[in-house]
């Protein structure tokens, strides 16, 4: 009985040494693992942060210009909202569309970032407008993303000045015919691309 008694305990601090041993091999393993996805979620979360920094920056870039007058952002005498205002240029071909956008928009966004306004034509293709910012993060993005709006705008309305009614036409029966309607501009597509 007294052997057997030694032959149990042998056993037992055999199986102990054994499953020791074990525990020790895997133990690497399971740290290796544990490491490997705690760096692979703080990379998850950065990236998801970076998205949504972009995106922010696009979204609030044309909220912005939707909600300033060409007037207060010093760009046109006119009481259109930026947006609007551009859109009314880029209908009547305006040549000096790119210093339009750039004085609009170069201030809001970082210089940590880069962008590109475009508007959707006719053919549904994107035209590029003005590209700004940091231009190195255009040629060469970690992160890219896009905010977009339907504007509609009205040209400006024409009517012939009034003056001296005995010596103008206006005073003729139909002074009607000089005046020129404003006309509808739109809806059309805009979009900002930021690059980070």
């Amino acid at each position: 009985m007294l052997e057997s008694a030694k032959l149990q305990r042998g056993n037992k601090s055999r199986k102990a040494f054994i499953f020791t041993t074990d525990a020790f091999l895997v133990l690497p393993l399971v740290i290796l693992v544990i490491s490997a996805f705690v760096s692979f979620s703080v990379t998850i979360k950065e990236t998801i942060v970076m998205q949504e920094y972009a995106y922010l920056i696009g979204r609030d870039t044309i909220q912005y210009l939707s909600d300033i007058t060409a007037t207060e952002a010093g760009i046109g005498a006119s009481n259109r909202s930026v947006l609007e205002y551009i859109v009314v240029q880029i209908a009547t071909s305006n040549p000096n569309l790119q210093s339009i956008v750039s004085s609009a928009i170069d201030r809001t966004v970082p210089a940590t970032a880069g962008y590109s306004f475009e508007y959707r034509d006719a053919s549904g293709t994107w035209v590029q407008v003005r590209q700004g910012g940091n231009i190195n993060k255009i040629s060469n993005p970690k992160f890219q993303t896009s905010a977009v709006k339907v504007v509609t705008a009205l040209t400006d309305p024409q009517a012939p000045a009034f003056q001296n009614c005995a010596a103008s036409i206006e005073c003729l029966p139909s002074p009607a015919t000089r005046y020129v309607a404003g006309q509808v501009s739109g809806p059309m597509l805009v979009r900002i691309r930021i690059f980070i």
